[in-house]
């Protein structure tokens, strides 16, 4: 992906998820994030918005975080909600970890 950034450490995201299946969700979801847009990936915080994290993305590249994202957890965003945007990272990895 665009601005990929192998080194780039995301595991801090963890400490917002105390259940085990939500911490992995989370830091998987921000690797995934960081390969798109590098370092502006660590002002990630539960309370992001994806329509944040899509502005971060960029128009060209969303379609291609989209499918990173769908690929990694095996999932399409369509099933998570309606309306996506709106949802917070906290709020996306919490119905992921109950699914």
């Amino acid at each position: 992906m665009k601005g990929q950034t192998p080194s780039l450490d995301m595991d801090f995201i963890r400490i917002f998820f105390p259940r085990p299946q939500e911490e992995e969700i989370a830091a998987r979801l921000a690797h995934c994030l960081a390969s798109s847009v590098g370092e502006q990936a660590l002002q990630l915080r539960p309370n992001t918005t994806f329509s944040e994290i899509f502005a971060w993305v960029g128009d060209g590249d969303a379609a291609e975080f989209i499918l990173g994202v769908e690929e990694e957890l095996g999932l399409e965003l369509d099933e998570v909600a309606e309306d996506i945007e709106e949802m917070t990272f906290r709020e996306f990895v919490k119905y992921w970890a109950e699914r």
